[in-house]
Order: structure tokens, then C-alpha cells, then sequence
């Protein structure tokens, strides 16, 4: 988790807006890239970790999650 924290952000511009439209991950992807389980991964979206619900089915953009993430760590 520590390396998708410190992870650069290159695909984003200055103005924090992607310049390219970011893939969206689903749950399993979520959990996978921040090496926990879906159990944790819905615990933290039940407190607050940012997702999308679409069509029924959750999704994730990935800087918003590090995002929200690094914000809650540095509080």
C-alpha cells in the first residue's frame, strides 16, 4: 500500500485534472493494486474511500482513491 501511495501521479496535470480520461477499476482491481481484501476495501468505502456505482457495480478511479487516501494519512 505504501507504494501506491508514493506512486508518482504522471497521468495527472498540474490542475489535478486527468488529461486523459482514467480507466475505471472494479472492486477486485481496487483491492488487488492496494494489496487488501475486498473485506477491507468495502470497510474503507463504508468510511469513506471515494467509488463510483454504476449499472449497479462499483468502480474506482485510482487518484481519487490515493487521493482521499493521502489525505486521511496526513491528517
Amino acid at each position: 500500500m505504501a507504494e501506491v501511495l508514493n506512486s508518482g501521479q504522471s497521468r495527472t496535470a498540474e490542475n489535478g485534472l486527468s488529461s486523459v480520461e482514467e480507466p475505471l477499476l472494479s472492486r477486485q482491481q481496487m483491492a488487488a493494486e492496494l494489496n487488501i481484501s475486498l473485506v477491507t476495501l468495502t470497510d474503507w468505502m463504508k468510511k469513506g474511500l471515494p467509488y463510483l456505482r454504476m449499472n449497479g457495480r462499483v468502480y474506482f478511479r485510482r487518484s481519487e482513491v490515493i487521493a482521499s487516501m493521502r489525505h486521511n494519512v496526513l491528517k
